[in-house]
């Protein structure tokens, strides 16, 4: 990959992510954490609503090229975030939760073309 289609991709995540949470948050989610990290991998937004966290998972396109941004979440990413929920449960405590996905197609501007909220995804 190019240096140049390298950074793309990453300020196009970081877009992804910043449209994400304000989508959540105009929802009534408060965020608790974003990039939470373990030695497992990274969960994107940690969100929390009516007594249950929600780990999502952002993925944001501008092409199809490499696909979908749903498609991105395999069953290797969910296996990850589910070790790294199990972290996060571990510093912060357990409440119930659940995995969503949050897909989301960008203009070439990396504007916001259409947001998807995947709910509640099956991790086994």
């Amino acid at each position: 990959m190019s240096i140049l289609a390298d950074q793309h991709r990453k300020t196009c995540g970081r877009v992804g992510e910043e449209i994400a949470k304000q989508f959540l948050v105009d929802r009534h989610y408060d965020i608790m954490a974003t990039n939470f990290h373990s030695r497992y991998g990274e969960i994107d937004i940690v969100a929390i609503k009516n007594g249950i966290t929600y780990f999502c998972e952002v993925k944001a396109r501008t092409t199809l090229t490499f696909g979908t941004p749903e498609e991105a979440v395999n069953w290797k990413k969910l296996h990850k975030i589910k070790k790294t929920i199990q972290c996060y449960i571990d510093e912060h405590g357990y409440t119930p939760w659940q995995i969503d996905i949050i897909a989301i197609y960008l203009s070439p501007k990396l504007k916001p073309l259409k947001i998807t909220h995947y709910k509640n995804i099956p991790s086994s």
